[in-house]
């Protein structure tokens, strides 16, 4: 027998209704119904990432009045008539970005006959999640397209799953991209070098501790990598910053077929030194979120390894000026709106990958999964 959820009529929600303005605390705002092919979703967390700001500032081009956030987790308590039978009510979900394959574009067909299935992250057409043409997760409820949905372990609660349905899923794609094996070495760039940011990458449990963690002005970081590297240069090296010169910095630091994995939006696009690129056979490679299978594995190892993200948890009274607020820096991890009360749920010190503001340098890593290093 299925079970049934009494859901009411409406909902609060946080809407963006100006670009560049606080979000707006509305407690009236109708509840989704989902569609066929859609289940509605109870919203425990929803994390607050770079992207949203892009939304904030109205570089994605939504329509407002328009509700953000595309890092939700929660309990699923209605299906849609043509949802598959592996998803019930009561389940704990979180919510990956891109949704609704059209399965007619260019894209979709590439899909088809490259990867064997559609893929809406590469559909022209596509939707995501509180970023393009899809309300998201700072409200009370939210629908999402069955395809997009993705179980919890039991062991990882509701808010720390949040900021994995993107920040923890892009990285673990990039790194999947940068194809490293066992003692190579691969570095991450991060969001800025804020002390606080520094301290948390170095304050990780040791099992989880980067091999070096170093400032990109510091004038011995070039001379550290090297020595590190014993002269021949990075293998690979992820930049989730949006900092215009941390691209080709970071390019000019790795061996001759090198691997650059791009995940940073810098306003003045992707700048290389012609000559680093082209003489030493440089790959750079895009990364654009992790596969439903990348992130259910990312989720396995997440659980097996003990990691834990540093969080900020504001409730949705607390989050109108979520925006502003992370562009100042004034959260000490990532930001995570809560429908629980703070004090019920705040965890204790951790680390985020996303969040770094700084290098981290792997060789021998010390836990791994299929080959893949974290």
């Amino acid at each position: 027998m299925t079970a049934h959820v009494t859901v009411p009529q409406t909902m609060k929600a946080l809407r963006l209704v100006e670009f560049h303005k606080n979000y707006t605390l509305l407690h009236d705002v109708p509840v989704p119904k989902p569609k066929p092919n859609e289940v509605l979703i109870r919203v425990a967390t929803a994390g607050f990432c770079h992207t949203d700001l892009m939304v904030y500032h109205g570089i994605t081009q939504v329509s407002l009045p328009f509700i953000g956030s595309h890092e939700p987790a929660g309990t699923i308590v209605a299906l849609g008539s043509d949802v598959p039978g592996i998803w019930h009510i009561g389940d704990r979900v979180g919510v990956t970005n891109f949704m609704d394959p059209c399965q007619g574009c260019n894209g979709c067909k590439w899909a088809m006959q490259s990867l064997g299935s559609l893929d809406p992250r590469f559909c022209d057409n596509r939707t995501m999640c509180g970023i393009v043409r899809r309300d998201g997760a700072f409200a009370e409820y939210m629908v999402s397209w069955h395809g997009a949905v993705v179980s919890l372990p039991e062991s990882i609660g509701f808010e720390q799953a949040a900021p994995l349905m993107c920040a923890g899923a892009n990285v673990w794609h990039a790194i999947n991209q940068a194809d490293t094996t066992k003692g190579e070495t691969i570095s991450i760039i991060a969001i800025d070098s804020h002390e606080v940011g520094l301290k948390l990458a170095s304050g990780v449990p040791s099992h989880l501790q980067p091999d070096l963690v170093l400032k990109l002005d510091d004038p011995e970081t070039i001379q550290k990598i090297s020595d590190f590297t014993d002269g021949i240069g990075l293998k690979a090296t992820i930049v989730c910053t949006s900092d215009d010169a941390a691209s080709d910095w970071a390019a000019q630091r790795l061996q001759p077929r090198g691997i650059l994995v791009a995940a940073g939006f810098p306003e003045h696009g992707l700048k290389f030194d012609p000559m680093n690129l082209i003489l030493r056979e440089i790959f750079v490679k895009g990364t654009v979120h992790g596969s439903m299978s990348e992130t259910r594995e990312m989720m396995e190892f997440v659980v097996q390894h003990g990691i834990r993200s540093h969080l900020t948890l504001l409730t949705m009274e607390e989050a109108e000026d979520i925006a502003a607020k992370s562009e100042a820096h004034a959260f000490i991890g990532r930001p995570v709106n809560i429908r629980l009360p703070t004090h019920s749920i705040r965890q204790p010190y951790s680390s985020e990958p996303m969040e770094y503001p700084v290098w981290y340098l792997h060789s021998d890593l010390l836990k791994s999964l299929a080959g893949r290093y974290i």
